[in-house]
């Protein structure tokens, strides 16, 4: 039987995260107006999606269990680099028709994400997260937010007002609120509704933890046509965010061998891949989505099989 209490608490912080995505959406489209896309999506709205769950791993590393906070950021990639992406496409085609054209500030976002990718490839073979290849990964965010200050600082934008600010901030507030307890009360509903445990780390996890940016994601589109540009970008830029920041604080914190991650490890990389030819030519569609899709689905059962 369903506890009541965990179903109430699921539904609240779910309308939380509901307001969360509303807030940060509109917040996000006033100010891409005085500092363009690639600034907005990739580096504001994607250390946002991301700051949650990088302070979990961060917390976790700093008292040496960073386990299964980390197979979570992990297994979220997968899910925004298939789903998430392809949602984006899905709201578009059914908004608006036709094929996405992705802004050409993209262009920044695919040179980090190859950069990243590659990084990923090379600490697959080096097989363990500790100081040297933390610091190497950081150091590939920064770079990459070095020169997306560059390019704002050249921008001729308007001059950015306060309430845009003012939104955001209170959009991520209430995504740090909400964030946890809906997480934990879809678990205990999932468990609860006899979902086996496998399926509750492969799917159930990801989907509760990364649900805020998904929904942030769909509004975007859904409110102007270049909103799915701008979504995009913050879900490449939250990625290339996780796959640098995110590891590289595992890595300075509490070095760990990755041989127990290999698996997850590789399919981040994977599904970074995916992603780069998916979006290489700046478009997105309905064959597209519906590619990326299947991919999901591939992915978990690939990940299910091993994982039996």
């Amino acid at each position: 039987m369903i506890d009541l209490a965990s179903l109430a608490v699921a539904l609240t912080s779910f309308f939380g995260l509901v307001a969360s995505a509303a807030l940060i959406s509109e917040g996000a489209h006033e100010l891409e107006r005085s500092f363009g896309q690639g600034i907005v999506g990739g580096m504001i709205i994607g250390l946002i999606e991301t700051l949650p769950e990088t302070a979990v791993v961060a917390f976790s590393a700093s008292y040496g269990d960073v386990g299964v906070a980390l197979g979570t950021a992990l297994g979220g990639n997968v899910f925004l680099f298939t789903l998430g992406i392809a949602s984006v496409g899905l709201a578009y085609v059914t908004r608006y028709g036709g094929v996405m054209n992705i802004s050409a500030e993209y262009r920044v976002e695919n040179r980090y994400l190859l950069l990243s990718t590659a990084a990923l490839v090379a600490l697959l073979v080096y097989g363990k997260l500790d100081l040297y290849s933390g610091a190497a990964l950081i150091a590939i965010y920064l770079a990459y937010a070095v020169e997306r200050a560059r390019q704002s600082s050249s921008s001729e934008g308007r001059p950015a007002k306060p309430y845009p600010v003012l939104m955001l901030s209170a959009g991520l507030l209430l995504a740090i609120v909400s964030s946890e307890p809906f997480a934990v009360a879809i678990n205990d509903v999932s468990t609860e509704l006899g979902v086996p445990p496998l399926l509750l780390s492969l799917v159930i996890a990801p989907l509760a933890t990364d649900v805020d940016a998904l929904l942030t994601s769909v509004m975007l589109v859904r409110k102007r046509k270049e909103g799915g540009s701008l979504a995009v970008i913050g879900v490449v830029g939250s990625k290339i965010e996780n796959a640098t920041i995110l590891l590289g604080v595992v890595g300075l914190l509490s070095p760990l061998s990755l041989q127990g991650y290999l698996l997850d490890l590789a399919f981040f990389v994977l599904s970074n891949a995916v992603a780069i030819y998916v979006l290489y030519d700046r478009t997105l569609g309905l064959k597209e989505s519906l590619v990326l899709v299947m991919m999901y689905f591939i992915s978990i059962s690939v990940l299910y099989l091993f994982s039996l």
